[in-house]
Protein backbone atom coordinates (compact mmCIF):
# COMPACT_ATOMS: atom_id res chain seq x y z
CA UNK A 1 0.00 0.00 0.00
CA UNK A 2 1.33 3.42 -0.47
CA UNK A 3 2.17 5.90 2.00
CA UNK A 4 -0.18 8.87 2.50
CA UNK A 5 0.82 12.20 1.55
CA UNK A 6 3.17 14.42 3.57
CA UNK A 7 2.15 17.49 5.48
CA UNK A 8 0.95 19.82 2.67
CA UNK A 9 3.36 22.80 2.08
CA UNK A 10 1.38 25.96 1.24
CA UNK A 11 2.51 29.10 -0.86
CA UNK A 12 -0.09 31.70 -0.97
CA UNK A 13 -0.44 33.21 -4.65
CA UNK A 14 1.04 36.40 -5.32
CA UNK A 15 -2.00 39.43 -5.07
CA UNK A 16 -0.84 42.26 -7.78
CA UNK A 17 -0.53 45.26 -5.98
CA UNK A 18 -1.49 48.13 -8.91
CA UNK A 19 -0.79 51.46 -7.21
CA UNK A 20 3.06 50.09 -6.49
CA UNK A 21 2.79 48.03 -9.49
CA UNK A 22 4.51 45.39 -6.91
CA UNK A 23 3.43 41.36 -6.03
CA UNK A 24 2.31 40.50 -2.02
CA UNK A 25 2.27 37.19 -0.38
CA UNK A 26 2.35 35.65 2.86
CA UNK A 27 5.64 33.93 3.44
CA UNK A 28 3.82 30.65 5.63
CA UNK A 29 5.97 27.69 6.14
CA UNK A 30 8.49 28.74 3.42
CA UNK A 31 10.75 31.90 3.26
CA UNK A 32 12.86 32.68 0.32
CA UNK A 33 14.74 32.69 -1.75
CA UNK A 34 11.95 32.85 -4.19
CA UNK A 35 11.33 33.12 -7.75
CA UNK A 36 8.75 34.85 -9.49
CA UNK A 37 6.84 33.45 -12.99
CA UNK A 38 4.85 35.62 -15.15
CA UNK A 39 2.99 34.04 -17.82
CA UNK A 40 1.19 35.78 -21.02
CA UNK A 41 -2.42 35.10 -22.00
CA UNK A 42 -1.58 32.15 -23.90
CA UNK A 43 0.31 30.59 -20.19
CA UNK A 44 3.57 30.63 -21.75
CA UNK A 45 6.64 32.45 -19.34
CA UNK A 46 6.99 35.91 -20.69
CA UNK A 47 9.33 37.01 -17.20
CA UNK A 48 11.19 34.80 -14.57
CA UNK A 49 12.46 36.83 -11.23
CA UNK A 50 15.27 34.96 -9.21
CA UNK A 51 16.45 35.18 -5.68
CA UNK A 52 13.87 37.72 -3.90
CA UNK A 53 13.69 37.57 -0.62
CA UNK A 54 10.32 38.53 0.92
CA UNK A 55 7.38 40.05 -0.20
CA UNK A 56 6.42 42.69 -1.34
CA UNK A 57 8.59 42.59 -4.94
CA UNK A 58 8.48 44.88 -7.63
CA UNK A 59 9.72 43.70 -10.96
CA UNK A 60 12.58 45.52 -12.72
CA UNK A 61 15.04 44.91 -15.20
CA UNK A 62 14.58 43.38 -18.89
CA UNK A 63 11.37 41.30 -17.20
CA UNK A 64 9.34 44.26 -16.04
CA UNK A 65 10.20 45.87 -19.60
CA UNK A 66 8.16 42.66 -21.67
CA UNK A 67 5.01 43.39 -19.59
CA UNK A 68 2.35 45.93 -21.10
CA UNK A 69 0.13 48.06 -19.57
CA UNK A 70 -3.57 46.96 -19.93
CA UNK A 71 -2.59 43.21 -20.89
CA UNK A 72 -3.41 40.19 -18.57
CA UNK A 73 -1.11 37.94 -17.00
CA UNK A 74 -1.10 35.12 -14.51
CA UNK A 75 1.69 34.45 -12.23
CA UNK A 76 3.06 32.01 -9.47
CA UNK A 77 5.65 31.25 -6.86
CA UNK A 78 8.31 28.72 -6.54
CA UNK A 79 10.12 28.03 -3.17
CA UNK A 80 12.48 25.21 -2.04
CA UNK A 81 11.53 23.75 1.04
CA UNK A 82 13.26 20.67 2.88
CA UNK A 83 14.75 20.02 -0.20
CA UNK A 84 11.75 20.14 -2.12
CA UNK A 85 10.60 22.79 -5.08
CA UNK A 86 6.98 23.95 -4.06
CA UNK A 87 4.83 25.78 -5.88
CA UNK A 88 1.69 28.83 -5.17
CA UNK A 89 -1.08 28.41 -6.75
CA UNK A 90 -1.77 30.43 -9.72
CA UNK A 91 -3.20 34.12 -9.59
CA UNK A 92 -4.30 36.51 -12.67
CA UNK A 93 -3.93 40.24 -12.83
CA UNK A 94 -3.90 43.04 -15.23
CA UNK A 95 -0.64 45.24 -15.53
CA UNK A 96 -1.00 48.68 -14.85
Amino acid sequence: MPEPPGRSIAISSPHYVEMAAAFRWQDGDVTGPFQLVILGEDYRPVAHFDGIEQSPYRPDGAGAEALVAGRGYAAYLLATHNGRLVKSPLRTFVWR
